[in-house]
């Protein structure tokens, strides 16, 4: 069980806006409106939410990943280069499961743990280049739930399953976009 990722249609492609770099997005978790999908999964969610709100609508957290990854706001970009960003890459949420209804509720340790087998054959499915790991609690998730697979370094950053990852704090916390955007730029060009 998991939420299927969503892999962009120029993934990989040397043309695309990453330079043919395959750049997987890892988000936390799912939330739901309704109470019956907590610790459930729709396998299509993670596809439906980056159609909905990534590419069509203008959600603060795909506006700001958009900006910091893609170099430019949101605002000053037209739909097809909004699109052609997230046909670039892969954006797949840890958690399999519905975490609850309100996204201030934290996954517990048993959803972290549940996320690694799916996770692993995410990653084996799409050998990405680089991942980004969007917020320091999933970081520190991950340094528990995968201990053996995660390597970190002295600037906390390091490598899942030796693929070069990166600590990002969440977009939805007090976000420095400039800041991020030079350590995003810095981390895929090395």
């Amino acid at each position: 069980m998991r939420f299927e990722p969503w892999v962009g249609s120029d993934w990989g492609n040397p043309e695309n806006t990453l330079g043919g770099k395959k750049v997987l997005i890892l988000g936390e978790s799912h939330y739901s409106n309704e109470d019956e999908w907590t610790n459930r999964c729709d396998p299509d969610a993670t596809r439906h939410v980056i159609r909905t709100y990534a590419i069509q609508g203008r959600h603060t957290f795909f506006s700001k990943l958009l900006h910091v990854l893609g170099g430019r706001p949101r605002w000053s970009l037209t739909q097809s280069e909004v699109d052609a960003f997230w046909q670039s890459v892969a954006f797949y949420n840890f958690v399999p499961v519905f975490v609850g209804n309100d996204n201030r509720i934290a996954p517990n340790t048993e959803m972290f743990t549940s996320g690694v087998a799916p996770f692993r054959s995410v990653l084996d499915e799409l050998e990405p280049d680089h991942i980004i790991v969007c917020g320091y609690r999933l970081w520190s998730a991950l340094l528990v739930a995968m201990k053996d697979s995660v390597q970190t370094t002295l600037d906390g950053n390091g490598t899942i399953e030796k693929i070069p990852a990166l600590r990002m704090q969440h977009p939805s916390t007090g976000f420095a976009m400039n800041e991020w955007k030079k350590t995003l730029q810095e981390f895929l060009m090395a």
